[in-house]
Protein backbone atom coordinates (compact mmCIF):
# COMPACT_ATOMS: atom_id res chain seq x y z
CA UNK A 1 0.00 0.00 0.00
CA UNK A 2 1.11 3.53 -0.66
CA UNK A 3 1.75 5.88 2.29
CA UNK A 4 -0.84 8.51 3.18
CA UNK A 5 -0.41 12.15 2.28
CA UNK A 6 1.92 14.12 4.54
CA UNK A 7 0.38 16.86 6.68
CA UNK A 8 2.84 19.76 6.87
CA UNK A 9 3.13 21.68 10.13
CA UNK A 10 5.30 24.76 9.61
CA UNK A 11 8.42 26.33 8.16
CA UNK A 12 10.50 28.04 10.84
CA UNK A 13 13.36 30.44 10.26
CA UNK A 14 16.52 29.36 12.08
CA UNK A 15 18.74 32.24 11.05
CA UNK A 16 19.47 34.45 8.06
CA UNK A 17 20.26 31.58 5.69
CA UNK A 18 18.39 28.50 6.93
CA UNK A 19 14.90 27.26 7.69
CA UNK A 20 13.45 24.16 9.32
CA UNK A 21 10.58 22.32 7.67
CA UNK A 22 8.27 20.29 9.95
CA UNK A 23 5.46 17.83 9.28
CA UNK A 24 3.39 15.15 10.98
CA UNK A 25 4.30 11.46 11.15
CA UNK A 26 2.84 9.13 8.50
CA UNK A 27 2.16 5.60 9.74
CA UNK A 28 4.07 2.93 7.86
CA UNK A 29 6.44 5.40 6.21
CA UNK A 30 10.09 4.49 5.74
CA UNK A 31 11.03 8.12 5.21
CA UNK A 32 10.20 11.35 3.46
CA UNK A 33 11.30 13.33 0.43
CA UNK A 34 11.43 17.10 0.81
CA UNK A 35 11.19 19.40 -2.22
CA UNK A 36 11.60 23.15 -2.41
CA UNK A 37 11.70 26.12 -4.75
CA UNK A 38 11.74 29.85 -4.58
CA UNK A 39 8.22 31.24 -4.71
CA UNK A 40 9.08 32.88 -8.06
CA UNK A 41 10.43 29.66 -9.63
CA UNK A 42 8.29 27.27 -11.67
CA UNK A 43 9.58 23.83 -10.73
CA UNK A 44 10.52 22.09 -7.49
CA UNK A 45 13.87 20.52 -6.76
CA UNK A 46 14.66 17.69 -4.35
CA UNK A 47 16.00 19.24 -1.17
CA UNK A 48 16.76 16.06 0.74
CA UNK A 49 15.59 12.79 2.27
CA UNK A 50 14.60 12.20 5.88
CA UNK A 51 14.92 8.52 6.78
CA UNK A 52 12.67 6.94 9.39
CA UNK A 53 8.97 7.31 10.16
CA UNK A 54 9.56 9.68 13.08
CA UNK A 55 12.16 11.85 11.38
CA UNK A 56 9.77 14.69 10.66
CA UNK A 57 12.07 17.70 10.51
CA UNK A 58 14.49 18.85 7.85
CA UNK A 59 16.81 21.86 7.74
CA UNK A 60 17.20 23.81 4.53
CA UNK A 61 20.63 25.30 5.15
CA UNK A 62 21.18 27.28 1.98
CA UNK A 63 18.38 29.81 1.67
CA UNK A 64 18.59 33.45 0.68
CA UNK A 65 17.68 35.90 3.41
CA UNK A 66 14.18 37.33 3.09
CA UNK A 67 13.25 35.23 0.04
CA UNK A 68 10.00 33.24 0.15
CA UNK A 69 10.42 29.48 -0.41
CA UNK A 70 7.78 26.85 -1.09
CA UNK A 71 8.05 23.34 0.35
CA UNK A 72 6.23 20.10 -0.28
CA UNK A 73 6.85 16.68 1.29
CA UNK A 74 5.87 13.17 0.37
CA UNK A 75 6.26 9.95 2.33
CA UNK A 76 7.67 6.71 0.93
CA UNK A 77 7.57 3.10 2.02
CA UNK A 78 10.38 0.72 1.12
CA UNK A 79 9.45 -2.86 0.35
CA UNK A 80 12.19 -5.10 -0.93
CA UNK A 81 14.10 -3.09 -3.47
CA UNK A 82 11.25 -0.76 -4.35
CA UNK A 83 10.03 2.54 -2.88
CA UNK A 84 6.34 3.37 -2.94
CA UNK A 85 5.50 7.08 -2.75
CA UNK A 86 2.46 8.81 -1.38
CA UNK A 87 1.03 12.05 -2.79
CA UNK A 88 2.72 15.40 -2.32
CA UNK A 89 1.65 17.40 0.70
CA UNK A 90 0.02 20.75 0.33
CA UNK A 91 2.54 23.55 -0.16
CA UNK A 92 3.79 25.52 2.82
CA UNK A 93 5.82 28.71 2.59
CA UNK A 94 8.52 30.27 4.71
CA UNK A 95 11.63 32.39 4.60
CA UNK A 96 14.85 32.75 6.51
CA UNK A 97 15.59 35.95 8.42
CA UNK A 98 18.07 36.87 11.16
CA UNK A 99 17.02 35.48 14.53
CA UNK A 100 15.68 37.68 17.33
CA UNK A 101 18.37 38.98 19.69
CA UNK A 102 17.98 38.26 23.40
CA UNK A 103 17.87 41.71 25.01
CA UNK A 104 18.88 42.70 28.54
CA UNK A 105 18.54 46.10 30.21
CA UNK A 106 20.62 47.16 33.21
CA UNK A 107 20.79 50.30 35.32
CA UNK A 108 23.84 52.56 34.88
CA UNK A 109 22.84 55.65 36.85
CA UNK A 110 19.94 57.86 37.80
CA UNK A 111 19.39 58.92 34.17
CA UNK A 112 20.86 56.16 31.99
CA UNK A 113 20.33 52.52 31.07
CA UNK A 114 22.48 49.98 29.25
CA UNK A 115 20.84 47.88 26.53
CA UNK A 116 22.72 44.72 25.57
CA UNK A 117 22.03 41.74 23.32
CA UNK A 118 23.68 38.63 21.93
CA UNK A 119 25.47 38.74 18.60
CA UNK A 120 23.18 37.41 15.87
CA UNK A 121 24.53 35.06 13.21
CA UNK A 122 24.79 36.86 9.88
CA UNK A 123 23.93 40.28 11.29
CA UNK A 124 25.41 43.29 9.52
CA UNK A 125 23.77 45.76 11.88
CA UNK A 126 21.05 46.34 14.45
CA UNK A 127 18.14 48.66 15.10
CA UNK A 128 17.02 49.50 18.63
CA UNK A 129 13.39 50.27 19.39
CA UNK A 130 11.85 51.57 22.61
CA UNK A 131 8.53 52.37 24.17
CA UNK A 132 7.44 54.08 27.35
CA UNK A 133 5.19 52.47 29.93
CA UNK A 134 1.97 53.78 28.31
CA UNK A 135 2.97 53.16 24.69
CA UNK A 136 1.46 50.36 22.61
CA UNK A 137 3.75 50.70 19.58
CA UNK A 138 7.52 50.58 19.25
CA UNK A 139 9.43 53.73 18.29
CA UNK A 140 12.77 53.69 16.51
CA UNK A 141 15.66 54.79 18.71
CA UNK A 142 18.77 54.29 16.59
CA UNK A 143 20.35 52.06 13.93
CA UNK A 144 23.91 50.73 13.87
CA UNK A 145 25.66 49.46 10.73
CA UNK A 146 27.92 47.21 12.79
CA UNK A 147 27.17 43.51 13.18
CA UNK A 148 29.69 43.16 16.02
CA UNK A 149 28.05 45.75 18.26
CA UNK A 150 26.18 44.20 21.20
CA UNK A 151 25.42 47.08 23.58
CA UNK A 152 24.25 50.67 23.71
CA UNK A 153 23.58 53.05 26.58
CA UNK A 154 20.87 55.68 26.57
CA UNK A 155 21.20 58.76 28.75
CA UNK A 156 19.07 61.78 29.66
CA UNK A 157 16.28 59.52 30.94
CA UNK A 158 13.84 60.30 33.74
CA UNK A 159 14.62 58.72 37.12
CA UNK A 160 11.98 56.19 38.14
CA UNK A 161 10.37 55.96 34.70
CA UNK A 162 10.07 52.54 33.06
CA UNK A 163 11.53 52.08 29.58
CA UNK A 164 11.22 48.98 27.39
CA UNK A 165 13.56 48.05 24.54
CA UNK A 166 13.84 45.51 21.77
CA UNK A 167 16.51 44.95 19.12
CA UNK A 168 16.23 43.79 15.52
CA UNK A 169 19.14 42.57 13.41
CA UNK A 170 19.48 42.94 9.65
CA UNK A 171 21.52 41.15 6.98
CA UNK A 172 22.67 42.99 3.88
CA UNK A 173 21.43 41.59 0.58
CA UNK A 174 22.89 43.57 -2.32
CA UNK A 175 21.76 47.14 -1.62
CA UNK A 176 18.89 46.30 0.70
CA UNK A 177 18.42 45.08 4.27
CA UNK A 178 16.85 41.77 5.22
CA UNK A 179 15.27 42.53 8.59
CA UNK A 180 15.10 39.85 11.24
CA UNK A 181 12.77 38.79 13.99
CA UNK A 182 12.48 40.62 17.31
CA UNK A 183 11.06 40.06 20.75
CA UNK A 184 7.75 41.93 20.81
CA UNK A 185 7.70 41.87 24.63
CA UNK A 186 11.14 43.42 24.95
CA UNK A 187 13.20 43.98 28.10
CA UNK A 188 12.53 46.76 30.59
CA UNK A 189 14.56 48.90 32.91
CA UNK A 190 14.07 51.86 35.23
CA UNK A 191 16.91 54.32 35.83
CA UNK A 192 17.56 54.93 39.54
CA UNK A 193 20.48 56.09 41.64
CA UNK A 194 23.27 53.58 42.11
CA UNK A 195 24.10 51.96 45.44
CA UNK A 196 26.28 54.14 47.67
CA UNK A 197 29.69 52.67 48.45
CA UNK A 198 29.89 52.17 52.21
CA UNK A 199 33.36 53.34 53.25
CA UNK A 200 33.44 52.78 57.01
CA UNK A 201 31.45 51.83 60.10
CA UNK A 202 32.76 52.32 63.61
CA UNK A 203 31.51 52.36 67.19
CA UNK A 204 31.80 55.81 68.77
CA UNK A 205 30.60 54.70 72.22
CA UNK A 206 28.37 52.08 73.83
CA UNK A 207 25.22 53.39 72.11
CA UNK A 208 26.48 55.20 68.98
CA UNK A 209 27.63 53.80 65.64
CA UNK A 210 28.87 56.00 62.77
CA UNK A 211 28.53 54.99 59.12
CA UNK A 212 30.18 56.77 56.20
CA UNK A 213 29.61 56.45 52.46
CA UNK A 214 30.61 57.97 49.13
CA UNK A 215 28.43 60.43 47.24
CA UNK A 216 26.12 59.17 44.48
CA UNK A 217 25.59 61.03 41.20
CA UNK A 218 22.11 62.53 40.94
CA UNK A 219 21.23 61.94 44.59
CA UNK A 220 19.00 64.44 46.40
CA UNK A 221 19.56 62.74 49.74
CA UNK A 222 20.07 59.43 51.52
CA UNK A 223 18.17 57.02 53.72
CA UNK A 224 19.91 54.90 56.35
CA UNK A 225 18.71 51.40 57.15
CA UNK A 226 19.57 49.09 60.04
CA UNK A 227 18.91 45.48 60.97
CA UNK A 228 19.96 42.88 63.53
CA UNK A 229 20.32 39.13 63.21
CA UNK A 230 16.64 38.78 64.14
CA UNK A 231 15.14 41.66 62.16
CA UNK A 232 14.91 42.80 58.56
CA UNK A 233 15.97 46.17 57.12
CA UNK A 234 14.23 49.17 58.69
CA UNK A 235 14.76 52.84 57.90
CA UNK A 236 16.13 54.79 60.84
CA UNK A 237 16.90 58.18 59.29
CA UNK A 238 16.56 60.24 56.11
CA UNK A 239 19.14 62.88 55.18
CA UNK A 240 17.82 65.59 52.88
CA UNK A 241 21.21 67.20 52.27
CA UNK A 242 23.10 65.38 49.52
CA UNK A 243 26.42 66.75 50.80
CA UNK A 244 26.08 64.90 54.13
CA UNK A 245 27.85 61.56 53.78
CA UNK A 246 27.85 60.19 57.33
CA UNK A 247 25.35 59.39 60.05
CA UNK A 248 25.56 58.69 63.79
CA UNK A 249 23.08 56.10 65.02
CA UNK A 250 22.63 57.07 68.68
CA UNK A 251 19.94 54.46 69.40
CA UNK A 252 22.16 51.38 69.37
CA UNK A 253 22.20 48.99 72.32
CA UNK A 254 25.50 47.95 73.84
CA UNK A 255 26.63 44.46 72.83
CA UNK A 256 24.14 44.09 69.97
CA UNK A 257 25.41 43.41 66.46
CA UNK A 258 23.93 45.79 63.90
CA UNK A 259 24.17 45.84 60.10
CA UNK A 260 23.77 49.12 58.22
CA UNK A 261 23.20 50.12 54.62
CA UNK A 262 22.49 53.38 52.79
CA UNK A 263 20.15 54.09 49.90
CA UNK A 264 20.25 57.24 47.79
CA UNK A 265 17.12 58.89 46.48
CA UNK A 266 16.39 61.46 43.81
CA UNK A 267 13.45 63.83 44.06
CA UNK A 268 11.30 63.79 40.90
CA UNK A 269 8.06 65.81 40.82
CA UNK A 270 8.14 66.14 44.62
CA UNK A 271 8.45 62.36 45.01
CA UNK A 272 11.48 60.53 46.38
CA UNK A 273 12.63 57.83 43.93
CA UNK A 274 14.86 55.41 45.82
CA UNK A 275 17.75 53.64 44.15
CA UNK A 276 19.82 50.55 44.71
CA UNK A 277 21.64 49.66 47.92
CA UNK A 278 24.14 47.17 49.28
CA UNK A 279 22.14 44.18 50.48
CA UNK A 280 25.16 42.98 52.46
CA UNK A 281 25.84 46.25 54.27
CA UNK A 282 28.44 46.71 57.02
CA UNK A 283 28.19 45.18 60.49
CA UNK A 284 29.41 46.19 63.93
CA UNK A 285 28.74 45.58 67.64
CA UNK A 286 28.41 48.62 69.87
CA UNK A 287 30.93 48.64 72.73
CA UNK A 288 31.88 51.13 75.44
CA UNK A 289 34.70 53.53 74.76
CA UNK A 290 38.14 52.27 75.69
CA UNK A 291 39.18 54.08 78.86
CA UNK A 292 42.36 56.13 78.77
CA UNK A 293 44.53 55.09 81.72
CA UNK A 294 47.11 57.50 83.03
CA UNK A 295 49.72 56.33 85.49
CA UNK A 296 51.38 58.86 87.74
Amino acid sequence: AYPAQVVPVAVKSLNYNSTEVMWKTVEGASGYKIYHKKATDKSYKLLGTALGKNNVRYIDSNTECGVDYCYTIKAFRTQGESDYYGPNSRVIKGKSIPSAPVVKVSNLSYDSLNISWNKVNGADGYRIYYKNSNDTKWSRLTTFDNGDLTSFFQSSLTTGKKYTYTVRAYHKVDNSKCWGAYDNTGASGTPVTTAPKLTSLKSINYKTNRINWNSVAGASGYKIYRKTQNTSWAGIATIHDKSVLSYDDETASCGVKYTYTVRAYRKVNNKNIYGKYSETGLSITSVPETPIISLS
